[in-house]
């Protein structure tokens, strides 16, 4: 597969939100943080997915054609994503079997291996295929990832001649799915 044009603007827009959603999550009450972007940095998590599927889009849409090209395009995800969940979902996973240990935490090993198994099948961003947002709770902005790359993928090689339209049909159903559920972010 070729490669695409490198858009560097959005370079700089990926490293913006980024640091916004890290001072989001290191917010606390001192006045630095007491101002209504800082307040409201969660929603650059949203941004960085929009961006992040416009790259995607902008660098496959021509590229998935068939069956081989959308293995390989998901290959390529699940092996950039894949390593740097593993590896944390493991830790938190230890931490939580010697947090039992020391009765720092009560979850009984039925839940603790329900979540291990959602966070490690990449389910743990929706209540239709996972149960719970996983031991890991970041991650379930990975499984989100995945699933999207597979629709897109899927929609690709599958509706290629319509794939917008089917697209568009994916897109309408999750915001009707919101609209219906009443809510806009996964809550558990």
């Amino acid at each position: 597969m070729s490669t695409a044009k490198r858009i560097h603007t959005l370079d700089g827009f990926r490293g913006i939100f980024a640091l916004m959603i890290i001072i989001d999550h290191a917010a606390n009450d001192s006045f630095i943080f007491q101002n209504f972007i800082v307040q409201k940095a969660d929603f650059f998590v949203d941004y960085f997915f929009v961006l992040s599927g416009f790259v995607i889009s902008y660098n496959y849409l021509h590229k998935i054609k068939d069956f081989a090209s959308f293995k390989d395009f998901m290959v390529r995800r699940l092996i950039r994503l894949y390593p740097l969940l593993l590896y944390t979902t493991l830790l938190f996973f230890g931490l939580m079997l010697i947090g039992k240990h020391w009765n720092t935490f009560n979850d009984p090993y039925p839940v603790l291996f329900l979540q291990l198994t959602d966070t490690l099948t990449l389910m743990n961003s929706n209540p239709i295929f996972g149960s719970s947002l996983g031991i890991n709770y970041p991650s379930w902005s990975i499984s989100s990832e995945m699933i999207s790359y597979a629709l897109f993928g899927c929609c690709l090689f599958m509706f290629r001649k319509n794939a917008v339209i089917v697209l568009s049909v994916f897109l309408l159903g999750a915001g009707l799915f919101i609209l219906y559920t009443g809510k806009y972010m996964y809550m558990g």
